[in-house]
């Protein structure tokens, strides 16, 4: 048969093939093409070989003869540069030539089980100015607002003036939780920084590298209970004894000390142990202090610096009794360390702070001494004055905190006449009991003297001193 012969042959048997209509469907490996498709190729172990063509650019017909259809599919095997490359992969005509995607072009999306090969370049959120939000069961719970302000909470758009908003009314905010060991074991902690003291049950805040309790702001001013108001009238049944204090004077007329914190935690257990070994506890008017002086060494000074006349810069030491010394002497039994304010606070500036004190512990404040004076009988009214306080107790105040020569030390506080060293360096008054507070002013901080052979209801002196001066360090609870 010649080859005219076989063509016409052909083309009448596709004729035929087609005698239900030229549209019928057409079946490659199935004699019941489905009726939806115009072509249906059906194999279960052979594919669909496209036409493979070489493309040159995705601007370029060649070598598909012009005109080429829209949407003609090819495969290029060929590989090209410049803005109009072309490398391996399906091709469709749209114009210019546009290549099908595969999951390797994607670089814009992140996958539920990460990306490899992240750079700086790469990112999560939003290039223009428009909120991000987290979305779980349909309803938002996060928010990082356009100018970077996040809320945590349903549907919360935070506060321009917060960084961070946690809103519920249901819920709280749980910081991480560690005992006292942990949190000491804080590599370069950064003031500011926040935990829960699981040891003695209270939050802290970190100063000065340590952990420093937070109060609870009803505790202060015009907020004071019953409890903290101590004695409206009569007596009071203290740790130690009863004493009459001044009849119907409520602590909470200290004007001064109206928006001040006071610690009234009760001591819950005798004794307290330090970095400088175990100090015995009183409680008084539901204050817990040290019945000693501090022996602990400030962790930012753990060498004391050398002694500079007229300048605070942290030194610490023994007393030395010997007439006109400005070295520091030995431990004494009983006896507790002198301070330079900087070291008796660690470092810290703030009110209530640590300090060298016991963890749990921290440095009084003006205000938190006066309770213990307006607890153990003086009056408001001369509780403002500095030097001439008088008491309405049939015992001097400062008899009833003291363990010296006419003194009774009725309320177990036992402060020892040790003396000081001058900030202009000679130790000198050991016929007196001293200690420090945390607040300063200036230059200068409050302290309290009281004179070893006081015969007179006036006494327990309230001043401010040079902070170069070293003085002992009496510590109340958190």
């Amino acid at each position: 048969m010649n080859k005219r012969i076989k063509y016409i042959f052909l083309f009448l048997l596709l004729l035929t093939g087609a005698g239900n209509g030229l549209m019928a469907q057409q079946g490659f490996g199935t004699s019941v093409p489905a009726v939806t498709a115009v072509v249906d190729m059906t194999a279960n172990h052979k594919g669909m070989l496209l036409p493979r063509v070489q493309l040159t650019a995705t601007n370029v017909d060649d070598p598909i003869v012009n005109p080429v259809a829209p949407y003609l599919l090819v495969f290029n095997k060929n590989t090209t540069s410049g803005n109009n490359g072309v490398k391996p992969g399906f091709y469709y005509k749209n114009n210019n030539w546009v290549r099908l995607l595969t999951l390797d072009d994607i670089t814009t999306i992140w996958f539920q089980k990460g990306n490899a090969g992240t750079t700086a370049a790469h990112f999560l959120g939003t290039p223009v100015a428009y909120p991000v939000s987290f979305i779980t069961g349909g309803v938002e719970r996060m928010r990082i607002a356009a100018a970077g302000s996040i809320g945590i909470g349903a549907n919360v758009e935070p506060a321009g003036c917060a960084l961070l908003e946690l809103r519920s009314t249901t819920k709280g905010f749980l910081p991480p939780r560690m005992n006292d060991v942990q949190l000491n074991a804080i590599a370069s902690p950064a003031d500011g920084l926040v935990a829960y003291n699981s040891t003695n049950n209270t939050l802290v805040c970190f100063v000065a590298g340590s952990p420093m309790s937070v109060y609870d702001a009803s505790l202060t001013g015009s907020a004071y209970t019953a409890h903290l108001n101590g004695w409206v009238s009569g007596s009071y049944a203290g740790s130690l004894t009863t004493v009459t204090h001044f009849s119907g004077e409520s602590f909470a007329g200290n004007t001064l000390c109206a928006s001040k914190h006071i610690s009234v935690s009760g001591c819950g257990g005798a004794t307290v142990t330090g970095t400088g070994g175990t100090y015995n506890l009183v409680e008084i008017n539901g204050q817990c202090w040290m019945k000693e002086d501090s022996r602990e060494i400030p962790s930012n000074y753990p060498t004391s610096p050398a002694w500079v006349n007229e300048t605070d810069n942290g030194s610490w030491g023994y007393y030395n009794s010997a007439p006109g010394a400005i070295t520091w002497g030995t431990a004494i039994a009983g006896q507790g360390l002198l301070y330079q304010w900087k070291a008796a606070m660690n470092g810290a500036t703030g009110e209530r702070s640590r300090g060298a004190c016991p963890q749990g512990f921290h440095v009084p404040s003006d205000c938190e001494i006066m309770y213990l004076e307006h607890g153990l009988g003086m009056r408001l009214s001369d509780q403002i004055n500095n030097f001439t306080r008088g008491a309405t107790a049939t015992v001097a105040t400062d008899f009833k905190i003291s363990n010296v020569q006419g003194g009774n030390n009725i309320s177990g506080f036992t402060a020892l006449a040790v003396g000081a060293r001058a900030y202009s360096g000679p130790f000198n008054g050991a016929n007196r009991l001293n200690f420090w507070s945390s607040t300063k002013v200036g230059s200068q901080a409050y302290y309290r003297i009281a004179l070893k052979n006081t015969t007179t209801v006036y006494g327990l002196e309230r001043n401010l001193t040079n902070c170069a001066g070293a003085l002992p360090l009496r510590c109340v609870k958190d």
